[in-house]
């Protein structure tokens, strides 16, 4: 929760669509928007705990996950945020999905870098064996770091 994924979501549709504030996602929403071309359904889903069990109900038909981290969060955020991201890889209909992570709010003075947040979150671990995955450093509100991220996901579909 508070990760940045909605700001992500916004930064990614066309300018003219964008929202003026964003508030936190209750439950879902879904956006459809085209980006470089391709027609995206994009699933913004609530990091709330209480939403997990949500989630499962869009994996079947989800051709990529895009995973937002708090880059400047504490060690027990990222301890939940692994825990969170494994359990929804382990999950079958994501198997071999590509993986894109955006380590988020990059330019705060204590963020981790991209690496620092592939190595504390395990991605170079069973989950992501089989299975395309890159990290990347952004920052939602300015958008910095976004399209290269999702260029890099689209060049995987």
């Amino acid at each position: 929760a508070n990760g940045g994924k909605t700001t992500l979501v916004n930064q990614l549709k066309p300018t003219k669509t964008r929202d003026l504030e964003v508030a936190p996602t209750v439950g879902f929403s879904v956006e459809r928007f085209t980006l470089h071309k391709c027609s995206l359904t994009v699933v913004d889903m609530s990091g709330q705990s209480k939403y997990h069990d949500l989630w499962e109900c869009y994996y079947k038909d989800a051709q990529a996950v895009v995973y937002v981290v708090d880059a400047a969060s504490d060690e027990a955020a990222l301890d939940e945020s692994r825990e969170t991201l494994h359990e929804m890889l382990a999950h079958e209909h994501l198997a071999g999905r590509p993986l894109l992570v955006f380590a988020n709010k990059s330019d705060l003075p204590n963020a981790r870098s991209a690496a620092d947040v592939a190595a504390e979150v395990h991605l170079t671990g069973a989950a992501c064996e089989g299975r395309p995955w890159h990290v990347g450093a952004c920052v939602a509100v300015t958008g910095e770091g976004v399209d290269e991220g999702i260029r890099w996901l689209l060049g995987k579909l």
